[in-house]
């Protein structure tokens, strides 16, 4: 598709645009500043985990970011088990623009003393355009530590 604007008169806005989608996604637009033609490439996302006591005794807040990607469709879920962590349980999940035409998603969840007693291993899986990358957390009951591990797929 292709969408294109033209405004005649004095404007603060550009006299002409043009923009080039592909199945939804923005691939390109036409700059009248500069009278050139500007095409998106694909930015694959980068991931982190981050953890995070919280106080009180209320549990440990543990995070997903997905950094730096264009476009802006991406898929972050949430696992517990290898169950899908249901809606109502996680935080976050916003698409927010990056200062470099990138963006960014995280989602967190809140694990409580109860379940870090418990023996529970939460994943995470990212999907962007052809790119898949699944961040495993694992949790043990009786070494309470971490391993993580990414692995693109």
């Amino acid at each position: 598709m292709a969408f294109v604007t033209y405004i005649l008169g004095q404007t603060p806005f550009p006299e002409f645009s043009a923009v080039l989608m592909l199945d939804d996604v923005q691939i390109g637009y036409y700059d009248s500043v500069t009278w050139k033609p500007v095409y998106r490439t694909n930015i694959k996302p980068g991931v982190k985990f981050m953890n995070k006591t919280l106080s009180n005794s209320q549990g440990l807040q543990i995070s997903w970011l997905a950094t730096g990607f264009h476009p802006r469709h991406i898929n972050l879920t949430l696992f517990r088990d290898g169950q899908p962590v249901d809606d109502d349980q996680i935080t976050g999940g916003e698409i927010l623009p990056n200062g470099d035409r990138t963006y960014q998603m995280k989602k967190s969840l809140v694990i409580s003393e109860e379940e870090l007693c418990e023996e529970h291993k939460y994943n995470c899986t990212m999907k962007h355009l052809n790119l898949e990358i699944k961040l495993d957390i694992t949790y043990g009951k009786e070494k309470n530590k971490k391993q993580s591990n990414k692995m693109p797929q």
